[in-house]
């Protein structure tokens, strides 16, 4: 159940540094400093460079990259703005850092060669002419569990040249071993000082805690040691002379407590095309159009069954106390919606029927769905829903989540907006989860009529391909804080054998009453470990164990 949500969104924004940066392949030093940090020109460094590296600066300064204006660090005033203190060769205060020891005894040579890391590190300072400042700003998600103890690294990639592997760590808490640098919800600011231009950046390189994860690649499901998983939610860059570039990612980097996982390294590429599109243009036209038989299951919270509330579940739509649900298809045949709402039950102390606002708010998305087309929007499907539901005049708030199959190109647009979610089962197990959307814990995104509750376009938007055999599961949080994705994979594996040949449709069904009826059992018991009280126990430093009494709704939908 979502709990009344008592303030906006909570944000953490501080200026930090890297702690070490690798080197270019021809040889100048690479340095990143404190955002805060500034000095006077005066402080710059006189001794002489090394031939090979003055000749390359020499000839980096008579280049001239032509994208908006003339790229000099004395012509542009973001250039103008980035004072840049000198970093002496040899510091005692950095010896613990890494690549520390690639300048250690290079203070009286002009450069010194790190054989483990194989780059050079230039044993003198560059002058305010040869630097040029990218700052770039990382988001933290606000998910349960997203914030990080890990190391993360970063290499901006231009078409020029790139910083490569940059470790993010702010100077005063670098040696560190359980220090948050990356707390959920915050926004923090590093400034990266480079001896030149990277050109027109076309890419981010991201990873978690990269050389404890080595082999791990793109696309590859991370170890299972939990507590070190990241989800971020964008990075943003701004280049010297102040062009801005934004990358989204919304996606999780390692395991995290809470369950989550993804790869350890992620490539980003900057926004560039409206995410409407994105979304109704993924995908192939499939040779043989898809099918969906679906089933449901919804159940009220035991207390309230004890005062007469009961679950009513029809072909379209159904409800159970706060709970609500629809699935349908378009006017065309040609995609199948399916969503759930899950009201606030607090708002009951104020005489606020929530369970209205959640039936009413799936009552107007199946309309919207119903009358849309072939490239219909799931973001627009919830956004018409969440205004129509407004002009109601309606009280109360709900979490939301809408998930639209396209049966002709074969994907699925899924919005979810809070604490509900969607589960893709496929061959191999979880293909797909979409994780957990909250200001703090137990306080999950909401659309409401509050003026500080949250917007349709704050829901969390994926794409994912679909084929026969998998297996989409919609549901609230009475769903998924009481049943694990392993769980649930169990149990579809159970369901199919014993189902083995009978349809598609008797299978939606009993898997369905199969997963409602295992988390309606968690969450009476009190000894049970589940997710929900492993992301208690995260959140509070102390140890729990049961679940979560709560109403639950499921829709299970199976493709063939």
């Amino acid at each position: 159940m979502a709990s009344l949500l008592s303030g906006g969104s909570r944000a953490l924004t501080r200026r930090c540094s890297f702690g070490s940066l690798a080197t270019s392949s021809w040889g100048a030093s690479w340095t990143a400093r404190d955002a805060s940090t500034t000095t006077t020109e005066s402080e710059e460094a006189s001794s002489p460079r090394p031939s090979s590296v003055q000749a390359e600066l020499d000839r980096a300064q008579r280049r001239r990259f032509h994208f908006n204006a003339f790229y000099t660090a004395k012509s542009t005033a973001g250039a103008r703005a980035a004072r840049a203190q000198e970093v002496p060769a040899y510091d005692d205060d950095e010896d613990d850092r890494d690549g520390g020891g690639a300048v250690e005894g290079a203070a009286g040579s002009d450069a010194s060669i790190d054989t483990s890391m194989e780059t050079v590190v230039a044993g003198v300072s560059h002058s305010f002419e040869d630097r040029y400042e990218y700052r770039v700003e990382v988001h933290t998600g606000e998910l349960r569990g997203a914030g990080t103890t890990s190391n993360v690294y970063i290499n901006l990639v231009g078409n020029l040249h790139q910083t490569g592997r940059c470790l993010l760590r702010s100077p005063d808490e670098e040696g560190e071993d359980e220090v948050e640098e990356f707390k959920t919800g915050s926004n923090k600011t590093f400034n990266l000082l480079a001896p030149n231009l990277l050109g027109r950046i076309s890419g981010i390189e991201l990873s978690l805690d990269a050389t404890e994860g080595a082999g791990e690649g793109e696309g590859e499901k991370p170890g299972a040691s939990g507590g070190g998983g990241w989800y971020v939610e964008k990075l943003i860059v701004y280049s010297p002379t102040g062009k801005r570039l934004e990358f989204p990612c919304k996606c999780w980097f390692g395991r995290s407590d809470c369950g989550a996982w993804g790869p350890q390294r992620r490539k980003l590429i900057p926004f560039v095309q409206p995410l409407t599109e994105r979304l109704t243009s993924f995908g192939k036209i499939l040779p043989k159009q898809l099918s969906i038989d679906t089933g449901a299951f919804v159940a009220p919270h035991p207390d309230k069954v004890r005062k007469g509330v009961k679950a009513k579940s029809f072909k379209e739509y159904g409800h159970a106390g706060e709970d609500a649900y629809f699935k349908c298809y378009s006017k065309t045949g040609l995609v199948f919606g399916m969503g759930v709402a899950d009201g606030v039950y607090m708002w009951s102390e104020q005489g606020i029927d929530a369970g209205e606002f959640s039936k009413a708010l799936m009552s107007h998305a199946r309309e919207e769905v119903a009358g849309s087309s072939s490239a219909a929007s799931v973001t627009d499907i919830i956004k018409k829903a969440a205004d129509n539901v407004k002009q109601d005049s309606l009280r109360g708030s709900s979490t939301l989540c809408c998930c639209l199959v396209d049966m002709v190109r074969g994907t699925a647009q899924i919005a979810n907006l809070g604490d509900s979610g969607v589960v893709i089962l496929g061959s191999g197990g979880v293909k797909f989860k979409t994780p957990q959307q909250e200001h703090s814990f137990g306080y999950p995104f909401q659309v409401g009529h509050q003026e500080h509750s949250d917007r349709p376009e704050d829901a969390l938007q994926s794409v994912v391909a679909l084929k026969a055999g998998d297996v989409v599961v919609v549901g609230t949080d009475g769903l998924f804080d009481n049943l694990s994705e392993e769980d649930a994979v169990q149990i579809a594996g159970e369901v199919r054998k014993q189902l083995e040949g009978k349809c598609a449709g008797e299978v939606a069904r009993r898997l369905a009453n199969e997963l409602g009826r295992r988390a309606f059992q968690n969450s009476m018991d009190k000894w049970i470990e589940t997710p929900y009280s492993k992301a208690a126990t995260d959140a509070f430093d102390m140890v729990y164990s049961g679940g979560k009494k709560d109403d639950i709704t499921i829709i299970v939908s199976v493709v063939s």
